[in-house]
């Protein structure tokens, strides 16, 4: 889960499934790679979808991220300028990561002061200053299509994480 330069350092993170009993085995040999190695199941495909999940987040936050720099610097503002606010915004995830998955595993998803349509017409906001600015809006016009959908099945005063239920295509 690491690019190799943090392959044997304590950032690596390494999923493993399959035989637990080769895993335990093996596991101090294992740890000489670095970092973190976990066990995530006896399925053997178990380690790919955590692998996949982890990644599908990291490449549309990345892509994200390169867009929210497009959307500045189109204005003359430089990405260095935007990155500290990027920063701070990064650190409400984990909260943001750990509500998610319980309002997804329980099926349920309260919208409190943050519902999804607030948050679809915010998205609206960005898509058109970013279309003004003549940049590629593609992956924005997807986020905001499965807002839409999630909205248009009812989940408008939920939260953002109901719209697994368009994602799922429930």
């Amino acid at each position: 889960m690491v690019p190799t330069p943090l392959i044997g350092t304590p950032e690596a993170l390494f999923f493993h499934s399959g035989s637990q009993e080769g895993f335990e085995r093996y596991e101090p040999t294992l740890k000489a790679l670095g970092g973190r190695h976990v066990f995530v199941g006896t399925d053997p495909g178990l380690a790919a979808v955590y692998d996949l999940s982890v990644l599908d987040f990291f490449y549309g936050g990345i892509a994200g991220l390169v867009h929210g720099y497009a959307l500045a610097t189109a204005e003359g503002v430089k990405a260095a300028d935007i990155a500290p606010y990027l920063r701070d915004l990064v650190q409400i995830l984990p909260p943001i990561a750990d509500s998610t998955a319980a309002g997804i595993d329980a099926g349920s998803y309260p919208g409190g002061e943050a519902n999804l349509a607030m948050m679809a017409a915010g998205v609206d906001h960005v898509l058109r200053a970013a279309r003004r600015r003549g940049l590629d809006v593609s992956q924005l016009e997807a986020v905001k299509a499965m807002a839409d959908r999630a909205v248009a099945k009812g989940h408008g005063a939920d939260a953002w994480a109901s719209t697994v239920e368009a994602v799922r295509g429930a």
